[in-house]
């Protein structure tokens, strides 16, 4: 009851504390190195598809034995593909920067900002002709979020959806424990099980 025991306590909650810290830390590290491990495949695919596209090119090219009409074939694969790559890219830049972005939280109502970023995200869909099914359920009238944040958020999961969808997008907004949690679906094919 003294104050060596005080301090030792407090020793303690900060050896705790530290630990716990190395903890959160190592697996941030072991995640951000999943993530990496999982872009470099998705770009190797492209990437290999655009290198066997130029080596048949050149070997036709050296036998004099491709056609002009099967060029444009070559070469609309290559920017095809091409294209696939630099949505890849762009995924890693928006990921990078909402890693970055500081978190500016203040209170508002969530029924009117979730009714403005439908009528955003309806001009969107009506582009493609997609229905977007836009589904509301928090029942508290105020919550504390940065807005900014979740329209970032949304821009890129619905920019997912609408290169995939057939015909409809949906948004779903709900309150688990304490926190919101959004999900976007499509009708478009999905990832492959494997």
């Amino acid at each position: 009851g003294d104050e060596m025991e005080a301090l030792c306590t407090s020793f303690e909650q900060m050896r705790r504390t530290l630990r716990e810290n190395n903890r959160k830390l190592w697996e941030m590290v072991e995640e951000r190195r999943r993530l990496q491990s999982s872009v470099a495949h998705d770009l190797r695919n492209p990437i290999a598809i655009i290198q066997g596209y130029a080596q048949y090119l050149q070997m036709q090219l050296s036998r004099d034995e491709i056609n002009r009409e099967k060029i444009d074939d070559l070469a609309d694969n290559i920017l095809e593909t091409s294209c696939r790559l630099e949505r890849y890219t762009d995924s890693l830049r928006t990921i990078s920067r909402l890693e970055e972005l500081e978190i500016r939280p203040g209170s508002l109502d969530f029924s009117e900002l979730s009714s403005d970023m439908k009528n955003d995200f309806l001009l969107l869909t009506r582009e493609k002709n997609l229905e977007l099914v836009w589904e509301n359920n928090i029942s508290e009238k105020n919550v504390v979020l940065d807005a900014q944040v979740l329209y970032r958020i949304l821009e890129n999961l619905i920019g997912n959806a609408l290169r995939f969808a057939g015909e409809r997008i949906e948004v779903t907004f709900s309150g688990e424990n304490g926190f919101l949690a959004v999900t976007v679906a499509d009708d478009g094919e999905g990832f492959p099980e494997q």
